[in-house]
């Protein structure tokens, strides 16, 4: 059973940039992959980059694989995703707060800024970086928890 809901989603096949923002706002979701924010640059032949921020926003998520943030990239570029004063809670299976995942050429990194990330569930991560291309994973938490 395979069950794709996201909060907001979104994804470039193209050249260019994805870009999503949440200031002060809440997003919740519930089932099997069901991410709170996804954003993903799919063409590994392109360029461009990924970002993901919240300010003084909650996401929430409840499900096995259901991450807060996810960003993916597959091609050149960069990954970023960065939370501060806002807050992220995971519930379930491999639920990450956080996942920069990038699999061709750039950098992912995670920063989390007065911010709070909370997992509950075997094998769920706060901030989770993975890349298999050629590139840097940076991640960094200044204050919050």
């Amino acid at each position: 059973m395979v069950s794709l809901s996201y909060g907001i989603f979104g994804q470039h096949r193209g050249a260019g940039n994805v870009a999503v923002s949440v200031s002060g706002g809440s997003i919740s979701t519930a089932e099997l992959n069901s991410h709170g924010i996804y954003a993903s640059f799919e063409i590994p032949t392109n360029t461009g980059h990924v970002g993901i921020t919240v300010s003084d926003g909650s996401i929430t998520t409840v499900g096995m694989e259901a991450h807060g943030l996810y960003g993916h990239h597959t091609g050149t570029g960069h990954v970023g995703i960065t939370v501060s004063d806002g807050s992220i809670t995971t519930e379930g299976m491999k639920a990450h707060g956080m996942w920069g995942e990038h699999v061709g050429t750039g950098h992912a990194s995670l920063s989390v800024s007065d911010g709070r990330i909370l997992t509950k569930g075997e094998g769920s991560y706060g901030l989770y970086g993975h890349h298999t291309g050629t590139g840097q994973i940076g991640m960094t938490v200044s204050g919050g928890s």
